[in-house]
């Protein structure tokens, strides 16, 4: 199986947005993808998310041979949840708000690193496979957990959240 970005976005896609429903899963109506065009105005509303490739490298526990017909990637992500508040919230809205962001990007990791959750895009009528080892995402680099951090502009009533992650991908290679 080739390297199917597109099938690992859709499967995380699906789980932020609710579509995948299992274990640790994210309740629909948390988030909204922000690349829909129906999306667009809702961020005052409901947070939006959007996915972003960072980078690709080959995992360090890959075949060193050049021959081999398998090789182990990572494929470094960038998850940004974006929230906005109404002009003239008070403070204690922005605490709430503020409390909201931490538990929900809490539950999204949870989610995203449970073991089986990205095994597939779940696309009808064939789901494709995702090839992350696993089924879910690790930390930056392929190690370790999921980092989030978080980002306030009151002046501008935008809250961020940025969850730093990496799908860890058996990829075929072609040998001739």
């Amino acid at each position: 199986m080739a390297l199917d970005v597109a099938a690992i976005t859709r499967s995380i896609r699906n789980v932020l947005d609710g579509t995948f429903t299992g274990i640790r899963d994210v309740a629909s109506g948390t988030y909204q993808d922000a690349q829909a065009v129906e999306n667009k105005g809702l961020a005052l509303v409901t947070p939006t998310f959007d996915i972003d490739v960072a980078g690709i490298a080959t995992h360090s526990a890959a075949p060193f041979s050049v021959s081999s017909s398998r090789s182990i990637e990572v494929l470094d992500l960038s998850i940004v949840i974006t929230t906005t508040l109404p002009s003239g919230v008070l403070i204690d809205e922005r605490y709430t708000a503020q409390a909201a962001q931490v538990n929900n990007a809490n539950l999204a990791i949870q989610a995203l690193t449970f073991p089986g959750n990205l095994d597939d895009d779940a696309a009808s009528p064939t789901p494709n496979p995702t090839g992350i080892v696993s089924g879910m995402l690790t930390g930056p680099g392929g190690t370790g957990n999921p980092v989030a951090s978080f980002a306030r502009d009151w002046s501008t009533q935008i809250a961020t959240t940025t969850i730093q992650a990496s799908a860890v991908v058996v990829v075929a290679q072609p040998v001739s």
